[in-house]
């Protein structure tokens, strides 16, 4: 194995394990912290808490793809054909299929899940400091959690699928 392709692979594994680890973090550990957060202190973290969190998804992203890429034409050797016609390569498009819905979950939650509940938060400024509740920032969280939950899900399908190609 040459070092560029242990490289590759090592910063390709580091990527999953930040996006997928982002995800858990905020589906298992920090969302059901913010119920016990008062309303307008919630605008002081999540637009930053945020922010971060998708810093990370997006640097992630381009380096597995990047990445990936890398290791299906110059590791692999995989050609159009191989891709058509054995089971290795019926394997990598199911897992490439799912990559993009991981991206365009992402994009989702980029560009609606999260302008929206920056915009939202921003309402509760001047809220009470023993104000905790509020519906619309209750939906927002639900629609948050179940595209989290959903990439999880589809993040844990492509890691078997990952383990079945032996580390392709």
């Amino acid at each position: 194995m040459s070092i560029l392709n242990s490289v590759l692979y090592f910063l390709h594994v580091v990527a999953v394990v930040f996006w997928i680890g982002g995800i858990s973090y905020i589906l298992f550990v920090l969302m059901p912290a913010v119920p016990h957060v008062a309303l307008r202190d919630r605008v002081k973290f999540m637009p930053l808490i945020l922010r971060r969190f998708l810093y990370i998804v997006w640097a992630a992203i381009g380096l597995i793809v990047v990445s990936g890429v890398y290791r299906i034409l110059f590791v692999w050797n995989v050609t159009e054909a191989g891709f058509f016609s054995t089971q290795l390569g019926y394997v990598l498009i199911a897992k490439l299929m799912l990559v993009v819905v991981l991206i365009v979950i992402a994009i989702l939650v980029t560009f609606q899940a999260v302008p929206r509940a920056r915009e939202h938060v921003t309402t509760h400024l001047k809220d009470p400091p023993d104000e905790y509740k509020c519906a619309q920032c209750g939906d927002i969280v639900g629609r948050l959690r179940r595209l989290l939950q959903s990439a999880l899900v589809v993040a844990l399908v492509v890691i078997y699928a990952a383990i079945e190609l032996r580390g392709a």
